[in-house]
């Protein structure tokens, strides 16, 4: 493999290669050919979520699954990665890029990643903390009136239009709120993990796209979620937080925020505190 490109870090090496089809032979090998081009292909990672860094054991030639506004999704195994422009939140199964060619090829130092975690932070404090958070999501997101159990996988996995359709977001907000507000409102670290699990139905990559069942499936089992999440729950200022988190995708961040909700409010009618 070739030295670092100019102007990158030292140890920067590609780590992903992004191709369009499977004619691509011309871009098959993971080097610096081509690099310093005004169409340069490649391009530094500015985040790297650990969900992704700890399923690649090497560089990987990753095909292109689809596009969206500032985004491209890639096929790892079965696992869709995100690779997002600048502007875009970080999502939890995402490459976060300072600009985002058609076909990029990402580099990082495998040996010092720019990692973030994205699974969300408990909200720190106990039930008059909940409460207070609660109370000012209430006034700001309406929560949908579904049952918060497995009967509202069955009834909202898949529903809606899109790449992550809306009833899917929902659930993956559901389920990433209700691992980080079960501990300030008092519910049991083992209700709570079988609860957000029942949101991912275990036929849920036969009920919905690759990139919304990837998502799904991490909120589910780890309690992942957008960077904005992760700001919402903490000290500072949620309503930008919230504003940030509405601007992903046309109705991504909104419905994911929903999610919250109904956790939130699920929360407050089975604790003592609710």
């Amino acid at each position: 493999m070739g030295g670092p490109v100019t102007g990158q870090p030292a140890g920067a090496h590609p780590q992903i290669l992004a191709v369009l089809d499977d004619e691509r032979a011309d871009r098959d090998g993971l080097d610096d050919a081509g690099a310093g081009r005004r169409d340069d292909p490649h391009v530094t990672a500015r985040a790297v979520s650990r969900e992704v860094a700890v399923r690649l054991d090497g560089p990987r030639r990753l095909r292109v699954v689809g596009v969206a506004r500032g985004a491209v999704h890639l096929d790892l195994d079965g696992f869709v990665v995100s690779l997002t422009a600048p502007g875009v939140p970080w999502l939890p199964n995402g490459v976060a890029l300072g600009r985002l060619p058609p076909a990029p090829i990402v580099r990082w130092d495998p040996a010092d990643p720019p990692s973030w975690d994205p699974v969300v932070p408990p909200l720190a404090g106990g039930p008059d903390a909940f409460a207070e958070f609660a109370a000012w999501l209430r006034a700001r997101v309406t929560a949908p009136d579904v049952p918060l159990a497995a009967a509202a996988a069955g009834r909202l996995v898949g529903r809606g239009p899109g790449l992550t359709p809306e009833g899917d977001d929902v659930l993956a907000g559901a389920a990433a709120g209700l691992r980080a507000l079960a501990p300030a409102a008092g519910l049991g670290a083992a209700e709570a993990d079988r609860l957000a699990r029942s949101l991912c139905p275990p036929d849920v990559r036969e009920r919905t796209g690759a990139l919304s069942a990837t998502l799904l499936a991490l909120a589910a089992t780890r309690g992942t979620a957008p960077e904005p999440v992760h700001r919402m729950v903490a000290p500072g200022d949620r309503d930008a937080a919230l504003a940030d988190l509405r601007r992903l995708g046309s109705s991504t961040g909104g419905a994911v925020a929903t999610g919250v909700a109904l956790a939130a409010r699920y929360l407050e009618t089975v604790t003592p505190g609710g």
